[in-house]
């Protein structure tokens, strides 16, 4: 949590715990029935925070003064984050229905045509065998390796989706590998 005053001076404090915790925070006039069931103080202009926790935690003040120190502060701590890879943040090319290996290469065709520059082009789910994800429709999109390969020469990359679910059908390898190994 950050705090940056009327001052301009900041302060921070970091929680670090695994456990559940929740955090209200509490101003005049966001809730006046719970903050005065908690009896803070009412007649103060200030945020007010309450901080509940199961077990027990590791705490750390960072005293700032300004917001720019109060982040090297907390990275001291925890380190800093990676940067993501350039064609992370670049430009990607997505729609529901590359019908084929052909219809993916004509849209990257298109792209170099009208001299449009992309980084990255997605398939959705209709590139799988029976919309079983791992798997490659291979009538449909013969080469996924060359795919890859081509889109690589020029710098692009190819990204396939991956659903948050698992197709349940018997005669698809993975699902019968999986009950086998978890469903009783």
């Amino acid at each position: 949590m950050i705090s940056h005053g009327k001052s301009h001076r900041s302060s921070g404090f970091f929680w670090l715990n695994a456990a559940e915790m929740h955090i209200d925070v509490l101003g005049i006039g966001w809730n006046d029935e719970y903050t005065s069931a908690l009896m803070l103080p009412s007649d103060q202009k200030r945020v007010n925070t309450l901080w509940m926790r199961e077990v027990g935690m590791d705490a750390f003040f960072f005293v700032g003064p300004e917001p720019k120190n109060m982040v090297m502060q907390y990275t001291s701590v925890t380190g800093t984050l990676a940067m993501p890879q350039l064609f992370a943040i670049a430009y990607y090319q997505c729609r529901w229905n590359y019908s084929s290996e052909e219809d993916f290469y004509n849209v990257d065709a298109k792209f170099d045509e009208h001299d449009i520059p992309y980084d990255v082009l997605w398939l959705d789910i209709e590139h799988t065998d029976g919309k079983n994800y791992f798997t490659w429709d291979r009538l449909l999109f013969p080469n996924p390796e060359e795919m890859q390969k081509k889109l690589a020469e020029k710098g692009r990359h190819m990204v396939t989706i991956m659903g948050p679910h698992i197709k349940s059908d018997e005669s698809y390898e993975y699902t019968r590998r999986l009950s086998k190994r978890y469903i009783m």
